[in-house]
């Protein structure tokens, strides 16, 4: 695979970053799906960068992919997510022309690798209920389902919580 894997660096495009995660998540919004990604701003990539790990993905510096290991969040209505030994993924995505390759799963991988050598116990995320085919991958990748929650009004969907422990 041709695919380089690293941290994100100051001197990344968060512009395109940001249009890449957008075009990601395009379909999901065709679907009826308001996530977060769908409509966010390069501000909202760059806060959302500032909270955690976050990973690109690039093919002959072309992004790919990006995923985002976010810190414990004190304040989360999540309690999972106020543990300090998880780490919550989020603002996950392949570019369209780029799904189906084995992408995502790689650069999950790395992420979960990086995570288990800082010492996080467990990974987590949130993802809307109607969307069976990202929990049926979701959970071919270890995670199991663990709760429900709703981030209405930031989204139109109640979410369904899958954990794994690493």
């Amino acid at each position: 695979m041709d695919l380089i894997i690293r941290e994100f660096e100051m001197g990344d495009d968060v512009e395109k970053l940001t249009d890449l995660i957008r075009a990601a998540y395009a379909p999901h919004a065709a679907a009826g799906l308001k996530y977060w990604a769908t409509h966010q701003s390069v501000e909202d990539t760059k806060k959302r960068i500032a909270s955690g790990t976050c990973l690109v993905a690039l093919r002959e510096r072309e992004y790919v992919g990006t995923a985002l290991f976010r810190r414990h969040n004190p304040e989360s209505m999540l309690p999972l997510y106020r543990e300090p030994s998880v780490r919550a993924l989020a603002q996950f995505c392949v570019a369209p022309k780029y799904k189906g390759m084995g992408y995502g799963k790689a650069i999950h991988d790395h992420g979960v690798a990086l995570m288990r050598v800082a010492g996080v116990k467990t990974m987590a995320l949130d993802t809307a209920a109607p969307a069976t085919a990202l929990i049926n991958m979701y959970s071919s990748w270890g995670y199991v389902l663990v709760g429900e929650c709703d981030w209405r009004p930031f989204t139109n969907y109640p979410s369904v919580v899958m954990a794994m422990s690493i």
